[in-house]
């Protein structure tokens, strides 16, 4: 739960720009900027996230000297399969619209942009897990479970991936040429992120 609410508060930082941007342009027309109404319940919820982070890593994070380590691997680990899913799963959701609003697509805004944005998430946690990674001493990358959970989710994501672009080219077969030529990558890449990430959360609780 706090995984989603951290992405969420990330995510919403692009629309407080886009709500302020809005506002701006509406107040030098003279005109009324309805978009605070968004734009206050969005800060106060981006502030309440900041501000329990901040608690729960003074005070609530505190593990003894001789398991910090191996907790904090094992959070890391938990943390970037959570926002993988979350990612994967809103990046699936919106390049699928596509289909649904062919006409107004746009391959800049809607692929380009939304795809790098989704993503932005996912490389920042796995930034801080490499961050993480190389200050320790006596690195390992992953834990004998990690490493077996990896391996069969790679597999099964292989697999099933080329399951899935051959189920999309099969039903686009005599629409080549359309909507779904501008977002086959995104649907691509956010289905692996997806099925990677649930299939390691899947093994490491089973």
């Amino acid at each position: 739960m706090g995984s989603i609410i951290v992405v969420l508060s990330l995510i919403f930082i692009f629309a407080d720009i886009a709500l302020l941007g809005d506002i701006a342009k509406q107040y030098k027309a003279s005109m009324v900027q309805p978009e605070w109404s968004i734009l206050y319940p969005i800060i106060a919820f981006q502030s309440s996230t900041a501000f329990l982070l901040t608690y729960f890593h003074l005070f609530a994070f505190k593990e003894k000297e001789q398991t910090k380590y191996v907790v904090r691997d094992s959070n890391i680990f938990l943390l970037v399969q959570y926002i993988g899913v979350i990612c994967g799963l809103m990046g699936l959701v919106f390049a699928s619209l596509g289909f649904v609003f062919s006409r107004g697509w746009n391959l800049q805004i809607h692929t380009t942009y939304t795809s790098i944005i989704l993503l932005i998430p996912y490389v920042l946690v796995i930034l801080y897990w490499l961050i993480t990674k190389l200050q320790e001493k006596h690195r390992e990358w992953y834990d004998e479970k990690q490493l077996q959970d990896v391996g069969r989710s790679a597999f099964l994501t292989l697999v099933l991936s080329v399951v899935f672009m051959t189920g999309l080219f099969i039903a686009n077969y005599n629409s080549l040429r359309g909507i779904v030529s501008i977002i086959w990558l995104p649907l691509y890449l956010f289905w692996v992120l997806f099925l990677f990430s649930v299939t390691n959360l899947y093994f490491r609780i089973r």
